[in-house]
């Protein structure tokens, strides 16, 4: 990375000539330019590191005492509550050049935690609300982007989606008439907002978006905001288009030397795979994701791909690794328990994982109990995460089943369906429909809202030819050949 090398040999030099009383204002300005340089190369663990040295120097990082800092958390986290409800009651003073460029630093250094530490992101973002909310939009345009990152602060948490869409919609004032920059960051928050409340619809504008971010340079936005164009085109069952914005995200990634863009890269691609069922591919890409992932810092990335290669392993019978991938995904969870997507996520993995250790060894009322609480907690958590919710119900429909739990597991079946349904989330719906059309076939097929087994195999058929899901059909081709 040129630029950081670069820093770091001006701050060697200017250390060097300044004598034993260096100018602060230089010196953290040299560590913002720094941060920016690590933030930029997607190396978020050393831009915190240089981020932090400045907020810790002009007094804006937390306070030393635990009662202190959580009082503050409360009382800033009131007032956010309180100005989405009086948006005229903030933002009104001219920031300064000083407090212009400190808002830039704790915009930043809020980008580079929530993929490292989403704990210590959560905190900061909170405590920080009243600085960064007395400055008017038209003095500051890091005021107006960052309350557009504040959205992530209640969908992400699974807080409200309705507070997250109220912030978007204040941030979003004008926002045609705003900087490339600020509507970078907005239609990025923007996406995110729209993968977790289930607005799921192809971005018609992806490419005109994309070119625009890469002549800006604009790497960090454009990765989150490719990966959730890619999670919602997957959902949808659209493999051919999931796949280019995949390879995008690669080329993308590699020609900007991006470490973030890269991590998002292998993310999103295991996410894929696994959806697809590309069972020859998934095991060696996933290794590989992690392999470069784990260089990065990149903690909420680097769970979301062992998590996949814990389900494919799952699934292939090869329970040893699974049991591995959660040795590392539990290293890897206590800081990113406030995230839905990435918890949701880890209970998901789990409730694979017991669900196989179970088929092996029914007699076991500990592991029975074990594999009926993860899937709870995995329907709990994924509340806001709609992917995630309807995969859930049906792993907790597959295992209620295996229990003797057949009504239960039938509401769960209808739970998946309905959630499926709302979203049009095609891929995963497809899958329920087959899971309870082969429960009611093997149980004396009696009508479950007015249809059959075989009429809900035959949508799942139906959905898997649209889908060219070629897995899927051929599981359904073996079941109906019994």
């Amino acid at each position: 990375m040129e630029a950081i090398e670069f820093y770091q040999e001006a701050f060697k030099v200017y250390l060097k000539n300044s004598g034993d009383e260096p100018d602060t204002q230089k010196v953290t300005k040299l560590y913002s330019k720094m941060g920016d340089a690590y933030q930029l190369g997607g190396k978020n663990m050393e831009a915190i590191e240089y981020y932090e040295k400045v907020l810790r120097h002009y007094k804006i990082n937390s306070p030393k005492t635990k009662f202190s800092h959580l009082y503050k958390v409360f009382t800033n986290f009131i007032s956010i509550l309180f100005f989405t409800t009086f948006p005229t009651t903030r933002f009104k003073k001219e920031a300064t050049d000083l407090e212009r460029w400190l808002l830039r630093v704790l915009y930043f250094n809020g980008k580079a935690l929530y993929s490292y530490d989403s704990k210590r992101w959560f905190l900061q973002t909170v405590y920080t609300f009243n600085f960064f909310s007395h400055f008017s939009f038209s003095s500051n345009e890091y005021g107006q982007v960052t309350l557009s990152a504040y959205s992530i602060l209640f969908n992400w948490t699974g807080i409200s989606l309705s507070m997250a869409r109220k912030i978007l919609k204040i941030s979003g004032e004008n926002i045609e008439t705003k900087t490339l920059f600020l509507q970078h960051e907005y239609f990025m928050f923007s996406k995110m907002h729209q993968f977790l409340e289930g607005n799921w619809k192809m971005e018609p504008d992806l490419e005109k978006i994309k070119s625009s971010v890469v002549e800006k340079g604009d790497i960090f936005n454009l990765a989150p905001f490719l990966l959730f164009c890619g999670f919602i085109s997957c959902e949808l069952g659209n493999e051919k288009e999931t796949f280019a914005i995949i390879e995008s995200m690669k080329k993308i990634g590699e020609e900007f030397e991006s470490d973030h863009c890269l991590a998002q890269y292998h993310r999103l691609k295991a996410v894929a795979l696994y959806k697809f069922r590309k069972n020859d591919q998934i095991i060696p890409e996933t290794l590989k994701g992690i392999e470069y992932t784990r260089s990065t810092g990149h903690r909420g990335m680097l769970q979301i791909i062992y998590c996949m290669h814990l389900i494919t392993s799952a699934k292939m019978n090869d329970l040893e690794s699974a049991r591995l991938d959660m040795v590392e995904i539990e290293k890897l969870m206590p800081p990113l328990k406030k995230i839905k997507i990435w918890y949701s996520t880890y209970f998901l993995a789990k409730a694979y994982l017991l669900t196989e250790e179970f088929r092996r060894d029914p007699e076991n009322k500990s592991l029975k109990s074990n594999l009926i609480k993860t899937c709870k907690s995995a329907i709990k958590q994924a509340r806001m995460v709609p992917n995630n919710l309807i995969e859930s119900h049906r792993i907790a429909a597959n295992a209620m089943w295996m229990v003797g739990k057949k009504k239960t597991a039938i509401k769960h079946y209808l739970k998946s369906i309905e959630a499926g349904e709302k979203v049009n989330g095609k891929l995963e719906l497809s899958r329920t429909y087959f899971e309870l059309g082969k429960r009611m076939m093997s149980n004396g097929n009696h009508k479950i809202k007015g249809h059959s087994g075989e009429q809900y195999l035959e949508k799942a058929r139906t959905m898997f030819m649209n889908m060219n899901l070629t897995y899927d059909l051929e599981e359904l081709e073996r079941f109906m050949a019994k």
